[in-house]
């Protein structure tokens, strides 16, 4: 019986593993067909994290396909998941993506929001590697709320300075930006670039360039590039 539960489990888990790498080579039919036999085996087998990670991925292969609603439900029930199992890297990584997804929605509110909570419990964790990827979406998230409104040389210095700060912490680690994540962030750029002049945008990118991970992190939490009092409703945020 409990042989027959191991093998089941690895069989989930392989099938897993593989619609992954379906995912992130472009084969999106077959990375679907292998995640959902995944999810499915997990699911008889009642395994809360086995079943979040599925959903996490196959939230990639919806926001990949460019179905943001879908992503975001995804992201949602992984992270319901994940909350209840008090798992703080990956509800930290379930609320960096609906952070990506809110922003593309043009909710830049929302998205700040979540990134607020990903980018803490990150800091906390002394995580690198994806407190890099939540600070590239926090910059998107000031360039975004600089271009909607009067904008101001200190709103586009903030975020010029987060994409600097990125860059050169992706150098170090040998972490360049995911394909499926490579438009979103063009667009975060090229927000940014409408802020400033071209020499103000290199020097404050330089800036950037010059800042410890910490103090990246610190500037997006304490001065307000992404954080204007917006905050997940007492639902949501329960979940």
């Amino acid at each position: 019986m409990f042989r027959e539960l191991g093998d089941t489990w690895n069989i989930a888990d392989t099938l897993g593993s593989l619609g992954v790498v379906g995912l992130f080579r472009g084969d999106y039919e077959r990375s679907r067909a292998l995640l959902e036999e995944s999810l499915s085996l997990f699911r008889q087998l009642e395994d809360r994290g086995g079943i979040a990670m599925c959903f996490f991925f196959l939230g990639h292969l919806a926001y990949a396909q460019g179905n943001l609603r879908r992503a975001s439900e995804r992201y949602q029930e992984g992270l319901s998941m994940f909350r209840q199992l008090e798992h703080t890297w990956m509800t930290a990584s379930f609320l960096l993506h609906l952070g990506i997804v809110a922003l593309d929605e043009g909710d830049a509110g929302r998205a700040g929001a979540y990134l607020t909570e990903s980018l803490t419990r990150l800091r906390d964790l002394g995580d690198r590697w994806m407190a890099v990827h939540a600070l590239e979406v926090c910059a998107g998230v000031a360039a975004a709320r600089g271009a909607g409104r009067a904008a101001t040389e200190d709103t586009g210095r903030r975020a010029v300075r987060l994409f600097g700060a990125v860059e050169a912490e992706r150098e170090t680690l040998g972490a360049p930006t995911l394909p499926i994540y490579q438009a979103h962030y063009q667009r975060g750029v090229a927000a940014a670039r409408t802020l400033l002049d071209d020499a103000t945008f290199a020097a404050a990118w330089a800036e950037g360039r010059a800042l410890t991970l910490k103090q990246a992190i610190t500037e997006a939490l304490e001065e307000s590039p992404i954080n204007d009092g917006s905050r997940l409703d007492a639902k949501e945020s329960s979940l």
